[in-house]
């Protein structure tokens, strides 16, 4: 059964251009719910996708069918086809570091369908893949995430051990940085696959799930690994994670049966607890994904409702948007291909959402939110593209209403639900007439080293179209 829950009035044709953007019309109100592209015809399913510093969105898969990455241009759709790393990278974990290289880590041996122990580093100005030290073990299924001081913290997947010749849990979380690697020993312990990681302001790891059991994980010196508290609900296998403010989590989703619900936490508090949100999703949802919209909101697109592992006969339609002001789900227009295991989303520099992939889907379809028809955006210019810790900047903008926001949104890295270093940075500024002095925060464990889009809102909600910047210390 397809879910679809989209307001439908009258029709409305709509003529807007946001650079080559292409609307179509629709019978909804797009400034309401928004719209989604036609679909895109695509040689593979999206099923990692990284958008890159140079704007363009690095895709990869599975082979046999097409083993080889792509990159992908958002403004024409163009495809450009690159040379892999002469491993299957399906399955792995990848982070853009601090100099916009992509961390990739793990991928799966095709005979025994266990993980591998290869890291690839690759370079998207020079497009070049250069291996690095093997890992401890194989991972498949991984999680990984950067630190503020940008080591990578690696942990979990699996990997065939050689003597019982069984699949078996990595159980030692590593740290990469530079080359090298460091095993944590002190932090020894099984964890879901694809956990889900989000970096606090002290510098430590929470691992929401999917497990029920929470835990924190410090990356320093052996490493330590300790019990959090517990989620309300129980496995959110195939559930989303969006930290939406800094040390604030939304988890959704997931499960099976699937379930509609969501909770909440605050890493924040003295003693946090998981809180379960009163308000619900439009439908369950399982294979989901989150994403973090300018302003600080968070889309949901995709899933199954039904029962099973991935039941495609249960595609749920419509996309729906998060407010972390009111905690309530809205729903937005409907996709036309259903998106479950193996979908990607994430966000472009102009504002758009690029969604590709689900088994056997060789297609993308790309969504413009409602704040993209409203009227004049914001624009931008005037500052530097490289931003340091603690300074402050100025920025020159032009809008017909006040500019009530300035933040960045860290680059996506997605595969299988997980967005690994997604964060959103509300940077404090000031207004002196048409110019704005912001200034980057002190601590990198709150906007750890790397490329982000930069974007101001005005106070109808409308985003500038994002500027690609690089933050260092």
């Amino acid at each position: 059964m397809k879910h679809s829950y989209a307001r439908f009035v009258t029709p409305l044709v709509v003529l807007l251009c946001f650079g080559s953007m292409n609307l179509q019309s629709t019978t909804a109100q797009p400034e309401g719910v928004g719209e989604w592209s036609s679909v895109i015809k695509l040689p593979l399913r999206g099923i990692h996708a990284i958008l890159l510093p140079t704007g363009n969105v690095m895709l990869f898969t599975v082979g046999p069918e097409q083993p080889q990455p792509f990159l992908f241009a958002p403004l024409n759709s163009a495809l450009q086809s690159i040379d892999r790393p002469g491993y299957e990278i399906f399955c792995s974990s990848h982070n853009l570091l601090a100099d916009g290289k992509l961390l990739i880590i793990g991928g799966r041996d095709k005979v025994n369908t266990a993980g591998l122990p290869n890291i690839t580093l690759y370079d998207p100005f020079n497009n070049t893949f250069t291996r690095q030290k093997n890992m401890n073990l194989g991972r498949w299924y991984p999680s990984s995430i950067q630190l503020g001081d940008n080591r990578v913290l690696i942990i979990a997947g699996t990997y065939l051990d050689a003597e019982s010749q069984k699949v078996l849990h990595n159980r030692l979380p590593q740290v990469y940085y530079k080359g090298n690697l460091k095993t944590l020993t002190g932090a020894k312990g099984t964890v879901s696959l694809y956990p889900r990681l989000a970096l606090m302001a002290d510098g430590r790891v929470f691992i929401a799930g999917p497990s029920q059991y929470s835990k924190y994980l410090d990356p320093n010196g052996r490493g330590q690994l300790i019990t959090g508290p517990t989620r309300t609900f129980t496995s959110r296998d195939a559930g989303a994670l969006c930290q939406y403010e800094d040390g604030k989590l939304l988890y959704m989703g997931g499960g099976d049966p699937p379930t509609d619900t969501a909770e909440v936490i605050d890493l924040n508090q003295p003693d946090p607890q998981w809180r379960q949100l009163s308000s619900r999703m439009i439908a369950p949802r399982r294979h989901l994904n989150s994403t973090l919209l300018p302003d600080g909101k968070v889309l949901i697109t995709g899933g199954v409702s039904g029962a099973g592992f991935n039941n495609t006969t249960t595609p749920v339609l419509t996309a729906e948007v998060w407010d972390p002001a009111t905690e309530e789900f809205t729903p937005l227009s409907d996709m036309a291909t259903g998106r479950w295991y193996h979908s990607t989303t994430l966000m472009l520099p102009d504002g758009r959402l690029l969604c590709s992939g689900g088994e056997d889907s060789l297609n993308a379809e790309i969504y413009s939110p409602p704040y993209l028809f409203q009227g004049r955006r914001p624009y931008i210019s005037g500052f530097p593209s490289v931003l340091y810790y603690g300074k402050s900047y100025e920025a020159r903008f032009t809008s017909i209403n006040n500019i009530v926001a300035m933040n960045l949104i860290k680059l996506s890295s997605v595969t299988h639900s997980v967005n690994f270093d997604q964060r959103i940075v509300r940077l404090s500024f000031s207004r002196s007439g048409r110019t704005l002095q912001f200034t980057l925060p002190t601590n990198p464990n709150l906007c750890p080293p790397g490329y982000y889009m930069l974007f101001v809102i005005d106070k109808s909600g409308r985003p500038s179209v994002g500027k690609i910047v690089r933050v260092r210390a």
